[in-house]
């Protein structure tokens, strides 16, 4: 009877030290490259992040160990084929071979963690405290930006608890303005850059990460798993996630928002609806984009005939110009994606997979979707389809994050088990 005490007594205390490392593990994983830590200490994060892993494997019982599913091996098979060839590609055509190596070790690398964390028994906690961290960043934004109109829509009155531009170097203060360094207020809200609209200047929420059209992949992630991963005040979590999101007044994240609400009413269900629903979720959608379309700097009209629209159109023009001049391997994983080659403009815009699309090449191009297709057709859903939409749509209209460590690990969890739930 004793003995049988203790074990159990073990087993909590096991329990609970594998709880604390998963939400670690978690937290880690949000630390990657693109959050402003990860921009700067991406390495350090990542040696961080496989020592959590293996620690997690080491305690996790024998039997399950290396059990792992055929669908999900299968995945992990075309990611390595993937990476072979951004390795090999990269060191003979790209003068960068350190940045080559460095990110195919930590897409290797963390892929190989994803497969031994990411159990069935696992994948609850670690949704769950994904959802809570983001929903955690949102209330933040919340407090801030109640200060901000609280104290007359001036943001230079708001409490300045650090300037973190160092720890993104990359993102320089172009413009020599007050927004344009990455800034921590009170109490803890990152904020970089502004919507102008006529003399006000309100602040974009990029919570941990570096800008907030990668923040809002992460906001509004969280905010679809909420629909299918029970946890407490759900509703209440939702509505203030969704907040945060918008909060980064980011144009993919209203067609992210769109795209994944259209996903979730259509196929939440996980079957094909009926007439109505597919005619009122239209409709719905035509409301959304009229509302949206004119919106100052972040409405879609206003983004296409805007600076920004303009780089990004040109980033397009210039990565098909290349991409006819390098159709099959491309120039080089990593090869300019600083300064265009095409010396027709100065931009630094390289906008989504279609902007970086010459990099890798037809090749890259049709591997890295074969990546996607596998990882939605064997481990995705029609129901489930709502979580991978702001990837997706980030992925193809506005930044080159083919490369990012979260990608991977939206494509490597199995979402079929997951169902809608009540609250």
């Amino acid at each position: 009877m004793q003995r049988a005490t203790e074990h159990y007594l073990l087993e909590i205390g096991l329990s609970q030290k594998k709880r604390v490392l998963l939400f670690i593990w978690t937290l880690l994983l949000l630390l990657f490259r693109p959050s402003i830590l990860g921009e700067r200490f991406n390495s350090f994060v990542f040696v961080c992040f496989t020592i959590v892993s293996i620690i997690l494997l080491l305690i996790q019982p024998s039997k399950s160990k290396w059990s792992f599913s055929r669908n999900v091996v299968y995945l992990f098979f075309l990611i390595v084929i993937l990476l072979i060839y951004l390795f090999f590609q990269g060191l003979i055509l790209t003068d960068t071979k350190r940045v080559v190596v460095n990110s195919v070790i930590v897409i290797l690398g963390t892929s190989i963690c994803f497969l031994l964390v990411l159990k069935k028994e696992h994948l609850n906690f670690i949704l769950q405290s994904f959802i809570n961290i983001i929903f955690f960043l949102s209330i933040s934004a919340f407090v801030t930006y109640s200060i901000y109109l609280f104290l007359g829509l001036k943001v230079t009155r708001i409490p300045l608890v650090a300037n973190l531009s160092h720890l993104a170097p990359s993102y320089n203060n172009e413009y020599n303005d007050f927004l344009g360094d990455h800034l921590l207020f009170f109490p803890f809200t990152g904020i970089w850059s502004a919507l102008n609209v006529t003399n006000l200047s309100i602040p974009r929420h990029v919570g941990i990460f570096r800008e907030p059209g990668m923040a809002q992949i992460f906001f509004l992630t969280a905010y679809f798993v909420t629909f299918f991963i029970e946890t407490s005040r759900a509703k209440l979590k939702r509505l203030v996630i969704l907040i945060g999101a918008f909060l980064t007044l980011s144009t993919s994240g209203l067609l992210s928002f769109i795209g994944g609400y259209i996903a979730l009413r259509l196929f939440g269900q996980g079957r094909i609806p009926n007439g109505f629903r597919i005619v009122s979720t239209l409709f719905f959608f035509i409301l959304m984009a009229i509302a949206f379309s004119n919106l100052p700097e972040i409405g879609f009209l206003s983004k296409i005939s805007s600076e920004s629209g303009q780089y990004r159109s040109e980033s397009f023009e210039n990565s098909a110009k290349l991409l006819a001049k390098h159709t099959m391997l491309g120039v080089g994983y990593y090869n300019g994606l600083e300064t265009s080659e095409t010396g027709i403009v100065n931009s630094k815009q390289f906008v989504g997979l279609i902007g970086v699309g010459y990099q890798i090449g037809l090749v890259g191009i049709v591997l890295y979707l074969l990546v996607w297709f596998a990882g939605l057709y064997k481990l995705g859903s029609l129901k489930t389809l709502c979580i991978y939409v702001p990837c997706l749509v980030t992925l193809v209209f506005s930044q080159p994050s083919y490369n990012d460590v979260f990608v991977f690990f939206l494509l490597l969890f199995d979402t079929r088990s997951l169902n809608i739930e009540k609250s």
